[in-house]
């Protein structure tokens, strides 16, 4: 193996440009897969998410904003708790979610 010290000046300089770049690729290639995978995702998957960290959100649907904690998410509906009621939510009613 050869240390910098052996090498030429411009070949360390080309090797860093290179590390640098490649590691600017990688960092695009990551957002755009994280992207990606936000446009793939149903709202029904992102709910099973927010379940799982037990967030508290607002869910706004047409009768009204419903907030609380998702603690289930079915097929076709969600339940949303807060300290005194449990409501149940169809997933088609949903116009909008807020964390």
């Amino acid at each position: 193996m050869t240390s910098n010290d052996d090498l030429h000046p411009d070949v360390v300089a080309i090797d860093a440009m290179i590390s640098e770049r490649f590691q600017m690729v990688l960092d695009a290639e990551h957002r755009a897969a994280l992207t990606a995978v936000t446009r793939f995702t149903s709202l029904r998957d992102r709910l099973i998410e927010i379940e799982d960290r037990a967030e508290p959100v607002t869910i706004n649907t047409g009768s009204g904003p419903h907030h609380g904690v998702v603690t289930a998410v079915g097929i076709d509906h969600i339940v949303v708790e807060d300290a005194s009621t449990s409501v149940v939510v169809a997933l088609d009613a949903i116009r909008s979610v807020r964390r």
